[in-house]
């Protein structure tokens, strides 16, 4: 009789294990939107619920460092920063045991990158040449994402539309968009 007790146990806290992951990889954002009207160094990340809500935020606000963002969302925290403090194109970053890379295709195009966690990888660009107001990814294997701002030439708030295979972890999502918005945002 113990020894069932003991399996029952065990596969409940796989099984409980599993779909805490699950809720986790699978998690969708939907918008993003600045704390303060005049400043681009803290947010709010919009979830499913208003439980899930998150942040992201400017490590070193007072030395106006824009190279190094502390996030927390749906109980993960983690860290983006560039991989050189002088070079914008090379991003870094993070969170639940999950670390993924980002950078420019070609040199001086900030407006299209290559994301890259693991044996995962996906681009992400401006729909439009010279706008930043509007980003997407659109791959055959993950799905799409598109990350537009709420008013035209306003990027203090950004609705997303999340359709990503839950094989994009919540991590690379948000490192996708932390990518978009520092070329999309004025650094004060």
């Amino acid at each position: 009789m113990t020894m069932m007790t003991f399996r029952f146990k065990k596969h409940l806290s796989i099984i409980i294990l599993l779909f805490s992951l699950s809720t986790v990889v699978g998690q969708s954002i939907y918008g993003l939107s600045t704390e303060w009207n005049d400043s681009f160094r803290e947010w709010i990340i919009y979830g499913e619920d208003e439980d899930q809500d998150g942040t992201l935020d400017m490590r070193w606000p007072l030395r106006n460092d824009w190279t190094e963002w502390d996030w927390d969302f749906a109980d993960i925290r983690g860290e983006f920063y560039m991989r050189r403090p002088t070079d914008p194109e090379a991003w870094e970053g993070s969170g639940d045991g999950v670390i993924v890379e980002g950078r420019t295709i070609w040199p001086g195009d900030r407006g299209k990158w290559v994301i890259v966690s693991g044996e995962l990888r996906i681009e992400i660009r401006t729909r439009y040449t010279n706008i930043a107001d509007e980003w997407i990814v659109d791959d055959r294997k993950y799905g799409k994402l598109r990350m537009y701002t709420d008013w035209e030439g306003d990027p203090r708030d950004w609705i997303i539309e999340d359709e990503l295979s839950d094989d994009v972890h919540v991590v690379v999502k948000l490192f996708m968009i932390h990518i978009a918005l520092m070329q999309s945002i004025p650094k004060i």
